[in-house]
C-alpha cells in the first residue's frame, strides 16, 4: 500500500484477478443479495459499477512496474477487462432495475482513454436512461479541462447522466481542493447534474451553503459569463498558478498523497 494516509501504508495488498471464475461467482452472489435487500428502498437512487477495482470505487487497478508486468503476462488484459465490465454492467442493472448505474472514471493501468470509452459506449447502448459517469477528481485549483476523466464527462455530457465528486475537502485548508468558485466553474462548464462533497464539507452549513450559492449564480450566468466574473474579481486561476504539487513534497523529494488521474 503506497498511500501514506491509510493505516496499512507499506503493507502488501492482494486483489483477485477480475476475470477469475471463483471471484466472479462470489461477487455476483453479493450483487444479487444487495439487490434483493435494497432495490425497493426509495433512498437507493444509484449504485456504483464496481467489478475491477483497487482500494476504492474508481476504475484503478494495481499499476506499479511489478504489477504491470504481471498484467502483461496474462495476455490481452484490455479485452478481458472489457468483458468483465460488460458482464457486471448487466448484473448491477439487473439487480437494481430502478437505479442509476454509475461508473467512477479513472485511468485503468496503462490503457488509453479509449478503454473507458468502450465501457461507456456499452452502458450507453444498453441502459441509456440509467447509465451514469462520474468524475471523482473535481478541483478548484484551475480549469480541469485536459484531465482524462473530466474530458470524458465533457464528451458524453449530452448523452449520459453525469456528475462530480470533490478531489478533496474545502474544510481542511483547501490547498489540495482549491477554491469553491473555480470548482463551480468546472461543474458548470460540464453541465454537471450533481456534485458529491467530502463528508466534512457536506456537514458544514457554511461550506455547503457557499457551494450552493456559487453554483446557483454560475448556472444563472452560464460558463462564459461566470468565468468573466471570476476574472474581473481576480478569482480566476490559470494552470501555472496551481502550486499544490510543487509544494507537497516530503524530505526525500517525493510527492505526497494519492496520485491524481
Amino acid at each position: 500500500m503506497t498511500n501514506p494516509h491509510r493505516p496499512n501504508f507499506g503493507e502488501g495488498v492482494t486483489v483477485p484477478v477480475p476475470w477469475d471464475s471463483i471471484y466472479q461467482r462470489n461477487f455476483s452472489r453479493v450483487i444479487t443479495q444487495l439487490g434483493e435487500r435494497y432495490t425497493a428502498d426509495p433512498l437507493c437512487v444509484g449504485v456504483v459499477l464496481t467489478c475491477a477495482n483497487f482500494m476504492g470505487a474508481e476504475m484503478h487497478l494495481p499499476k506499479r512496474p511489478e504489477d504491470r508486468a504481471k498484467w502483461q503476462a496474462m495476455g490481452n488484459y484490455e479485452d478481458k477487462l472489457l468483458k468483465v465490465y460488460c458482464k457486471y454492467t448487466d448484473e448491477w442493472a439487473k439487480a437494481f432495475p430502478h437505479q442509476q448505474i454509475s461508473l467512477h472514471l479513472s485511468q485503468v493501468l496503462n490503457l488509453p482513454s479509449t478503454f473507458n470509452e468502450r465501457v461507456i459506449e456499452y452502458g450507453l447502448s444498453k441502459y441509456p436512461q440509467r447509465f451514469t459517469i462520474q468524475n471523482c477528481q473535481l478541483t478548484g485549483r484551475k480549469e480541469d479541462t485536459g484531465k482524462m476523466s473530466y474530458d470524458l464527462v465533457m464528451k458524453y455530457r449530452d448523452s449520459l447522466h453525469h456528475g462530480f465528486q470533490s478531489l478533496a475537502g474545502f474544510s481542511h485548508g483547501g490547498e489540495r481542493m482549491g477554491s469553491v468558485q473555480m470548482a463551480v466553474l468546472n461543474v458548470v462548464h460540464a453541465d454537471g447534474e450533481y456534485w458529491e462533497l467530502w463528508h466534512d464539507d457536506g456537514l458544514s452549513a457554511e461550506t455547503s451553503g457557499e457551494v450552493a450559492k456559487a453554483w446557483d449564480e454560475a448556472r444563472r450566468l452560464g460558463y462564459d459569463e461566470y468565468k468573466k466574473k471570476l476574472m474581473s474579481e481576480r478569482n480566476y486561476r490559470l494552470p501555472e498558478q496551481d502550486n499544490y504539487r510543487r509544494h507537497r513534497r516530503d524530505r526525500g523529494g517525493r510527492a505526497l498523497g494519492v496520485p491524481e488521474t
